[in-house]
C-alpha cells in the first residue's frame, strides 16, 4: 500500500509539471506572434494586398488568354505600384509572374499595393452632345481630349469635374482636355445661349452704337439722317441682313457678331424745265420736259420745221430768263440755264421771215 501511495504522488507531480511546461510554451509563441501588433506567423510572410489603396480578399489579377494557334496574350487591367513590409523585409516585383519576390523569408506583413491601368471618365453635357468617337477609358497618367459639340447659338460657359479636376477648353476644336488622369472622373459640363452684338457706324448721320442680343433674337438700333440727306446704302458683315425703316435699323435674326455701316447721301432734289412752242416749231437738242437736279444746268434747242418760219423770242414765267441764248447757223436757237434752284416754264414764239 505504501508502495502504491508513493507511486500515485509521482504521477500527480509528473502531470502538473507536464501541464506548466505546455502552458509556458503556448503563452511564449502567443507572445511572439502579436509582436509589433502585426499578425505574423513565425518565419512566414503575411501578405495583403490593395487596389487603389482599398484591401481586397485576393491578389488583383490581369485577364490572360491564349488563342487557337497556342499564343499567349494579357489584358493588362492592373499595374503594381509599390510595397511596404514589416521587420525589414525588402524584395522586388516580377511583373512577368506576377509574384513579390522577397530578400528573405522571414515573419513579416507585407502589403502590396496596386492601380488601375484605365479609368473610366463620364460626361454629363446641357445644350451640347459629347462625340460619340471619345474614348470610355484613358490609361493610367494620361492627358485625355473629348470633343463636345454645342447645340447651335450656344457656347461654353464651365466644366465641374469630381475630384477637383482641372480642365481646358478649346472654342476652335470644341475639345475638352483633362490632363494626368489619376483615377475615375465624371465631369459636368454647361453650354450657354450666345449673347451677341451689333456694332453700327453711321455715315451722315447719327447712330453709332453697338446693341446686343441673344443668338436668333432680333435687335435693333436708331439711327437718323443729317438734314438734306437720305439712305444711300446699309451693309453688315457675317451674312447679316440689316433693314432701316422709320429711323430704325434692325436684324430680325442675330446669327453672328456683325458690324453694319450706314450711310446717308445728300438728297438729291429735281426740277421740271418745260419748254412750249407752236407747232411750225420743233426740238432738236433736248426735251420738251426735262428733269434736273438742284443746282444743275439744263438746255433746249428749237429749230423751225416750216419754210419762211424762224424762232421768235422766249418767255419764261417769275420773269425768269436764259442764262445764254446761241442763235446757230441752220437757223436753230440753244437755250441754256444754269445752277436751276426752282421749276421753270417757258413759251417760245415763232416769226414769219
Amino acid at each position: 500500500m505504501k508502495n502504491k501511495g508513493i507511486f500515485i504522488i509521482t504521477l500527480i507531480l509528473f502531470v502538473v509539471t507536464l501541464s506548466c511546461g505546455v502552458v509556458g510554451y503556448y503563452e511564449n509563441k502567443k507572445s511572439n506572434n502579436g509582436k509589433n501588433g502585426d499578425d505574423i506567423t513565425e518565419e512566414k510572410i503575411t501578405y495583403k494586398y490593395y487596389l487603389e489603396d482599398i484591401e481586397q480578399e485576393e491578389m488583383p489579377l490581369n485577364n490572360k488568354s491564349v488563342n487557337d494557334e497556342g499564343i499567349e496574350t494579357v489584358e493588362t487591367l492592373y499595374i503594381f505600384s509599390r510595397f511596404v513590409c514589416t521587420n525589414d523585409v525588402t524584395g522586388d516585383f516580377n511583373i512577368d509572374t506576377w509574384e513579390f519576390v522577397p530578400s528573405e523569408e522571414k515573419a513579416s506583413v507585407c502589403s502590396l499595393y496596386f492601380v488601375n491601368s484605365q479609368y473610366e471618365v463620364t460626361l454629363t453635357v446641357t445644350n451640347g452632345e459629347a462625340s460619340a468617337d471619345n474614348l470610355k477609358f484613358i490609361e493610367r497618367e494620361k492627358n485625355g481630349s473629348f470633343v463636345i459639340i454645342p447645340e447651335i447659338g450656344y457656347e461654353f460657359e464651365s466644366s465641374t469635374c469630381s475630384n477637383e479636376k482641372q480642365t481646358e477648353w478649346n472654342p476652335v476644336t470644341n475639345t475638352l482636355s483633362i490632363n494626368t488622369i489619376m483615377s475615375d472622373v465624371a465631369c459636368k459640363v454647361v453650354f450657354k445661349i450666345k449673347t451677341l452684338k451689333m456694332d453700327v457706324t453711321v455715315t451722315n448721320g447719327d447712330g453709332n452704337a453697338t446693341e446686343t442680343a441673344e443668338y436668333g433674337q432680333s435687335v435693333e438700333a436708331i439711327v437718323t439722317p443729317k438734314t438734306g440727306y437720305e439712305l444711300e446704302s446699309v451693309n453688315c458683315t457675317n451674312n447679316q441682313k440689316a433693314v432701316l425703316e422709320n429711323g430704325k435699323l434692325t436684324i430680325e435674326k442675330l446669327t453672328e457678331n456683325t458690324a453694319c455701316t450706314v450711310k446717308f447721301k445728300k438728297t438729291v432734289v429735281a426740277f421740271t424745265l418745260k419748254v412750249s412752242f407752236p407747232t411750225q416749231l420743233d426740238t432738236i437738242g433736248g426735251s420738251t420736259t426735262q428733269k434736273i437736279n438742284s443746282g444743275s444746268t439744263g438746255t433746249f434747242t428749237i429749230k423751225s420745221n416750216t419754210p419762211g418760219i424762224s424762232v421768235g423770242n422766249i418767255s419764261c414765267e417769275d420773269s425768269v430768263t436764259p442764262s445764254k441764248i446761241e442763235e446757230n447757223t441752220d437757223g436753230s436757237v440753244k437755250y441754256t440755264f444754269l445752277n436751276i434752284t426752282k421749276n421753270i416754264t417757258c413759251h417760245v414764239t415763232a416769226k414769219t421771215d
